[in-house]
């Protein structure tokens, strides 16, 4: 099965059944889980971030080959990209090797012998996040932002 997996907070993307009951793909999120701090990879099918993200797609299963696009073309053996072998539980884990963009879509499908599974789509959006205001006087209080390296404008 393939699927798109992100951030714990957020919902599972649903699960849909390839054909001759072929697991589908995961594809979204790697996060370190303790206790022992290894990689998880959580489904996801839309996702906001305010910081870069580790993004990897799980074939969940052998004997069939994976690709995947970040462009919204549909991925296939002649159009794609066969994405670093991910699996939970490793102490580390190659992250996709996409750009940043605003919008990003990560198109994945299974092929093999019995044919190709159903597209997964996950999509990460990335947005900076707003501002924090602490304090009431004017001359004493602070700014900030979750978003790493974010260029804070005062008028």
């Amino acid at each position: 099965m393939l699927e798109v997996k992100v951030h714990p907070r957020m919902k599972s993307a649903p699960r849909r059944r390839y054909r001759r009951r072929q697991r589908r793909e995961s594809a979204g999120l790697i996060t370190r889980e303790p206790p022992y701090q290894t990689t998880v990879l959580h489904p996801v099918g839309t996702f906001i971030a305010n910081n870069d993200l580790l993004i990897a797609v799980d074939p969940t299963m052998s004997g069939v080959s994976t690709y995947y696009t970040a462009d919204s073309s549909v991925p296939s053996p002649t159009n794609g990209f066969t994405p670093p072998p991910y699996q939970d539980g490793w102490a580390f884990a190659q992250p996709l090797p996409v750009t940043t963009v605003p919008d990003l879509v990560i198109k994945a499908v299974n092929v093999g012998p019995g044919g190709s599974s159903s597209i997964v789509t996950a999509e990460f959006l990335f947005q900076v996040a707003n501002p924090i205001i602490i304090g009431n006087n004017a001359a004493q209080f602070t700014v900030s932002d979750i978003t790493s390296n974010v260029c804070l404008v005062y008028h």
